[in-house]
C-alpha cells in the first residue's frame, strides 16, 4: 500500500484517508472536455509498479502527487487518449492528501480539527516535485462546495498563505496512464450513475397501458378501459419504493355506466439502518498515539519539566517509531522528535555539569581566599610604627601616602600607599602593624609598602613622637634626617 506523504517544515505530515459522499457539482465538472474524452466508470487493475497519479493528463505539467502498485485496483470515471481518470479513494488511496487554502468561504473550527466550506474551495494536489511544498502545489484536483466538513489533519503555515491538509476523498480524482491498467470483460465500461444533488437517488419510471374490450355482462363495449401506471424508485442501498395505480373505468354500448374502481397502493420505504462508525486502522491508532505524546511534548517543552518527564516522552516517540503498523512518515517523525528529546535532555545534563564547575570552582577561590588570609595572618610583619599622614605626599600637589615613624626616634622608616577599605586616616597617632607587598623608592629612599593588612598594636598616648615641626620643621625633615 502506497502512502503520500507531505512535507511540510519542520515536520513531515502524513495523512489518513476518509470517505466522503460522491456529490455531483457543477463547480467539480470540468468546463469542456478534450476531443475524444468519454465518461464511464469502471473498475480496473495497476500493472506495472510506481504507476505514477499526476494532477493532470500531462507529464509536463501534471505534476505527480503519488504512485500506485502493482496489484492495486481504482475506478475510473473518464478516458482520454493515453490517460484515464480514477477516483482518489478506496484502499488504494488510504493515507493519501491534499492542500485546501486558507480561502474567504473556509472556516476553521475552534478545536482546529474539521474545517467547513460556505463557499467553494479547491483541494489541491501536493506537488511531488517540489518535496510536497504547498506553496509550490496549485493543481486542483477537486472542490468543495457549500456545506461541505472535512477534518484537518494538519495546519500548514506557508511562505504566504496558510494551508489545512485534508485527506482525499470521493470529490478528488488523478491522471494516470491507460497502459498502467488492466481490465476484463466484467469491469468493461458502463453508463455512469446519474447523481439526483443533496440525494444521490437514482429513479426509474414504468408506465404500463391495457386495454380489454369486454364489459361486464359479456357484450362487446365500445369504451372499456383497464389502466395501470407503475412508478419504482430504486435508491443506491439497493430498496425499491414502488406505487401502483389501477384504475377501471367500464362503459356500455347502451349507455349504461358500470361502477369505476380506483385503487392505489403505496409500498413504504424502509428505514434505513445506523451504520455503526469505522473501526480505526493500525496506522490511524499508531498516528493517534503519536498525537498523544506530540501534545504532551509540547505542552511541557515550553516549560521547565524534570528528567523523568523527558525520559517518558522519549520512550513514547521511540515506542511509536518500532511500531511496525504505523505508516513510515508517521515513525520518521517519531524518530526525530526522540532525537530532538534526547538533545534537550543532554544539553540538561551539561547545563548542570557546568554549574556543578562553576560551584567547585567558585569554592575553590574561596578556599585561595581563606588560605591567603591565614598566611597573612601568621608571618610577620612587613613594618612596625606609629601611623601619620605625609606632609609632602598629601594628595593635593603629590598623591596622598601615609608614613610609618620609629616608635623611639620618630625617624620615618616606610610610606603607606593609601587603601580606601582599611581607612588609614581613623588609625593615625597609633603604633601599627602593617603586612603587604614593598618596594624601594630611590627619590625618597624608603621603603613604599602597599598595604594588605594594617593592625593596631598599641593604642595612642602611650608612645609620644614628634611632629616634623618639632624635630626641626619644614618638608625637608619629614624623612627623620635629624
Amino acid at each position: 500500500m502506497h502512502t503520500a506523504v507531505l512535507a511540510c517544515a519542520p515536520l513531515l505530515v502524513t495523512f489518513t484517508c476518509s470517505q466522503f459522499d460522491v456529490v455531483a457539482s457543477a463547480q467539480n465538472a470540468p468546463a469542456a472536455k478534450p476531443t475524444g474524452s468519454k465518461t464511464s466508470t469502471f473498475t480496473a487493475t495497476i500493472n506495472t509498479d510506481g504507476t505514477l497519479v499526476r494532477s493532470a493528463p500531462n507529464n509536463e505539467t501534471g505534476y505527480p502527487f503519488g504512485s500506485l502498485s502493482k496489484g492495486q485496483t481504482v475506478t475510473v470515471v473518464e478516458t482520454q487518449p493515453g490517460w484515464v481518470r480514477v477516483r482518489t479513494e478506496g484502499t488504494s488511496f488510504e493515507g493519501w492528501g491534499g492542500y485546501v487554502p486558507a480561502l474567504p468561504g473556509v472556516a476553521l473550527s475552534a478545536d482546529g480539527k474539521t474545517i467547513k466550506i460556505t463557499g467553494t474551495a479547491p483541494i489541491n494536489a501536493p506537488n511531488g516535485t517540489a518535496e510536497f511544498n504547498p506553496d509550490r502545489s496549485w493543481k486542483a484536483i477537486g472542490y468543495l462546495t457549500t456545506g461541505d466538513e472535512l477534518p484537518v489533519l494538519e495546519t500548514i503555515k506557508g511562505e504566504r498563505d496558510t494551508f489545512y491538509a485534508v485527506p482525499l476523498g470521493g470529490k478528488t480524482s488523478g491522471w494516470i496512464a491507460d497502459s498502467a491498467i488492466t481490465t476484463t470483460d466484467g469491469n468493461a465500461p458502463k453508463t455512469p450513475e446519474v447523481a439526483t444533488p443533496n440525494s444521490g437517488t437514482t429513479t426509474t419510471t414504468t408506465t404500463t397501458e391495457t386495454a380489454t374490450g369486454t364489459n361486464t355482462d359479456g357484450a362487446t363495449a365500445d369504451n372499456n378501459t383497464t389502466a395501470t401506471s407503475t412508478t419504482t424508485s430504486t435508491t443506491t442501498d439497493g430498496t425499491t419504493d414502488g406505487t401502483t395505480t389501477t384504475g377501471t373505468d367500464n362503459t356500455n354500448g347502451t349507455g349504461n355506466s358500470n361502477t369505476g374502481t380506483d385503487n392505489t397502493t403505496v409500498a413504504k420505504k424502509p428505514v434505513p439502518k445506523a451504520v455503526p462508525p469505522a473501526t480505526p486502522t493500525a496506522a490511524q491508532l499508531a498516528r493517534a498515539k503519536f498525537n498523544e505524546v506530540e501534545a504532551k511534548w509540547q505542552t511541557i517543552a515550553k516549560n521547565e519539566c524534570s528528567m523523568q518527564d523527558l525520559e517518558e516522552i522519549r520512550e513514547g516517540f521511540l515506542a511509536v517509531n518500532r511500531d511496525a503498523t504505523a505508516l513510515s512518515t508517521t515513525r520518521k517523525n517519531a524518530l526525530s522528535r526522540s532525537i530532538a528529546v534526547a538533545q534537550l535532555m543532554e544539553l540538561r545534563t551539561l547545563k548542570a555539569r557546568a554549574n556543578e564547575v562553576a560551584q567547585r570552582a567558585q569554592m575553590q577561590k574561596q578556599e585561595v581566599v581563606d588560605l591567603e588570609k591565614w598566611l597573612l595572618a601568621r608571618q610577620q610583619y612587613t613594618a612596625i610604627g606609629v601611623l601619620n599622614a605625609s606632609v609632602v605626599y598629601d594628595g593635593e600637589r603629590l598623591p596622598r601616602l601615609y608614613r610609618l615613624q620609629d616608635p623611639v626616634s620618630g625617624h620615618t622608616t616606610a610610606y603607606l600607599m593609601e587603601d580606601p577599605e582599611l581607612k588609614l586616616s581613623s588609625m593615625l597617632g597609633l603604633v601599627v602593624g602593617v603586612k603587604g607587598g614593598e618596594a624601594f623608592d630611590e627619590s625618597l629612599r624608603r621603603n613604599i609598602i602597599t598595604p594588605k593588612t594594617v593592625a593596631v598594636l598599641q593604642t595612642g598616648g602611650e608612645t609620644e613622637i614628634a611632629s616634623p615641626a618639632k624635630v626641626g620643621g619644614g618638608a625637608s625633615d619629614e624623612n627623620g634626617s635629624k
